[in-house]
């Protein structure tokens, strides 16, 4: 269990029988808010966090450690799935402004991608300060822009991109198969 103070994530696993086997917070001493949960042999966890520095990140020499600012950060969690619920790694995904993690999938592929776990969310921001990658996909168009982010399963990214126009554009949910991923959410640009 790990919490300072503040507003906590919670994950409660229920077997069929509707019996409680497990239950935790996470959290640092801001407000800490889970909005979406994947499972598939691992338990999977995105949202946002606004705890700043202090949002206990597991290996936080090899992952992203926050930083003490107000704003919001996506996050993402992994936990064992079925007898040993314990935490696996834990890392934060920042931006230049408030970033939210909303959708989220993880899956087992055949070829050079095998199991990766996808991220997608919406930013305020222009900049995805975690990732290496390729500036073109990682460049703003204006407004509020969706991102997706591939993990592989240890936690490192593969590969992310943002997605919109010149208005906002937010992605609320995803899925993914063997080929690649499908999202979708709202949008008000018109480009």
């Amino acid at each position: 269990d790990t919490s300072a103070v503040g507003q906590d994530i919670f994950i409660t696993r229920f077997i069929l029988n509707q019996s409680m086997t497990w239950s935790t917070f996470y959290g640092g001493d801001g407000i800490d808010e889970g909005l979406k949960i994947d499972y598939n042999d691992y338990i999977h966890i995105t949202g946002y966090t606004r705890s700043g520095a202090s949002f206990p990140i597991k290996n936080a020499g090899t992952y992203t450690k926050l930083p003490a600012d107000s704003f919001n950060n996506a996050f993402i969690l992994r936990f064992n799935g079925e007898s040993n619920t314990s935490l696996i790694w834990a890392t934060g995904l920042r931006d230049t402004s408030n970033a939210y993690g909303t959708a989220l999938n993880n899956i087992t592929a055949t070829g050079q991608y095998g199991y990766h776990i996808i991220l997608g969310g919406f930013s305020y921001g222009s900049k995805l300060s975690y990732f290496g990658g390729n500036p073109a996909l990682l460049t703003s168009n204006g407004g509020v822009d969706g991102f997706i982010v591939h993990f592989s399963q240890p936690g490192v990214p593969e590969f992310e991109r943002f997605l919109g126009g010149s208005g906002n554009d937010y992605i609320t949910d995803l899925v993914s198969h063997s080929t690649g991923s499908i999202v979708t959410g709202y949008t008000n640009s018109v480009n």
